[in-house]
Parts: C-alpha cells; sequence; structure tokens
C-alpha cells in the first residue's frame, strides 16, 4: 500500500507541476520575451521615432507588437493575482503602453520639416516612449521619468 501511494503522490506532483508550467509560467515567459522583442524595435528605431521619420513596415510593426502584447496578457490567468506575484506591469499600464503604441503607430510619420506643429509632435513622441518604458518597465532608449 506504500508503494501505490507513493506512486500516486509522485504522479500528482508531477501532474500540477506540468499544470502550473503550461498554465501560468509559459504564458509569463511568452509575454517578458515579446516586451523584450518590443524593447529591441523601440531602442533599434529609436532615432528614427524622434525624429519622427519611421519607415511604414516598423509602423505596422508597432501595431503587432500591441496586439500580440495584448494577447499574450490575455493568455495569462488570473493576470492581476500573477502580476503582483511576477512583478509583471498591471493590467492599466499594459493599457496605457499600448495605447501609446497606438498612438506612435499613427502619428503621421513624413521626412524632415522643422516646425513648430512637427516639433510639438516630436515632444509628445518622447513622452510616448517614456510612458511605454515606464509603464511596461521596459528600456525604449529614452530616460525614465
Amino acid at each position: 500500500m506504500d508503494t501505490f501511494n507513493t506512486i500516486v503522490a509522485g504522479f500528482s506532483v508531477y501532474v500540477f507541476g506540468q499544470m502550473a508550467i503550461r498554465l501560468v509560467l509559459d504564458p509569463v515567459v511568452k509575454f517578458k520575451e515579446k516586451l523584450g522583442e518590443l524593447s529591441s524595435l523601440l531602442i533599434k528605431e529609436h532615432q528614427r521615432l524622434q525624429e519622427m521619420n519611421v519607415e511604414p513596415g516598423t509602423q505596422y510593426d508597432l501595431v503587432v507588437f500591441c496586439s500580440e502584447i495584448l494577447a499574450k496578457k490575455r493568455s495569462i490567468p488570473c493576470y492581476s493575482l500573477i502580476a503582483g506575484v511576477l512583478r509583471l506591469p498591471r493590467e492599466t499600464s499594459v493599457i496605457e503602453a499600448c495605447e501609446a503604441l497606438h498612438w506612435i503607430a499613427q502619428a503621421r510619420m513624413t521626412g524632415p520639416r522643422l516646425d513648430e506643429k512637427r516639433s510639438m509632435a516630436q515632444i509628445e513622441m518622447i513622452n510616448k516612449l517614456r510612458l511605454i518604458g515606464d509603464s511596461l518597465g521596459i528600456y525604449t532608449g529614452v530616460a525614465r521619468s
């Protein structure tokens, strides 16, 4: 009987461990990987973003990142609880960052033109990049506030 109990206990620990890994830890790792990829893209395109001179492909990539980050967040069960335990960004912070990403992707990106409206848009761009970095806890090439 002791052998049977040992086998059942071992099997149960294995099954519950695999469930925890598959249902919680794998989605968290994928979410963090996506945040790392976003940080990489923003650092790589930092100069172009500040100059408001970004290629349409990069604009599309930003929209895709926005949707993928939201999808990865949704795949984490009990996100609010797990975010507190594993130090993930708050749900509202993720949404704010995605709104800022969407603004950046939709911002008018034309060639160099020096006027007051353009410089205001560049300041707004820097503020949005800072908001993304602060909200998601990633480096975007802009100093944190």
